[in-house]
């Protein structure tokens, strides 16, 4: 595999997750009107082209921050019931 294509990747991966991480920060302490695209990026500090190239709306956002916890959540539980 070419080192580019892994870095690539890579940083691709981690500007995703930063996306996801901010979104969940503003959401979490919205005190106001529902938050919108702006308010992503301005918390990610990333531009409105990086956003769009990760997701297509918001609410494609919030529907990887669902589909993320509740990976994490079967993660959580499964050694639990393995034993």
């Amino acid at each position: 595999m070419d080192p580019r294509s892994t870095a690539s990747e890579r940083k691709r991966f981690l500007m995703r997750n930063k996306l996801l991480d901010a979104a969940m920060r503003v959401y979490v302490r919205r005190d106001g009107p529902i938050p919108v695209i702006d308010d992503v990026i301005r918390e990610a500090k990333a531009s409105r082209a990086t956003f769009y190239n990760h997701f297509n709306s918001l609410d494609e956002v919030m529907a990887a921050i669902g589909e993320e916890l509740s990976n994490q959540m079967t993660t959580d539980i499964i050694p639990s019931t393995v034993c």
